[in-house]
């Protein structure tokens, strides 16, 4: 679109809705770990690996949302 002078509020427009594309992606990801972590967790025998697992996942969303990801 740079290389064809297109007006800059249509190369504005696009990069909005790339970004707001892989913020989708993103947020599914995470959201797709976020529901395995929790079903490791509850299914480990051992409190120690569950607790591992719930902090990762806190990590993750900190993570995720500093960054917009979540936010969108």
């Amino acid at each position: 679109m740079i290389r064809d002078q297109r007006f800059c509020s249509d190369i504005l427009h696009q990069l909005r809705a790339i970004k707001s594309g892989i913020s989708a992606i993103e947020a599914s990801i995470l959201e797709a770990h976020v529901k395995n972590s929790i079903l490791e967790a509850f299914q480990a025998k051992e409190k120690k690996q569950a607790i591992e697992k719930i902090d990762e996942m806190i990590d993750l969303f900190k993570k995720a949302t500093n960054k917009g990801v979540l936010l969108g």
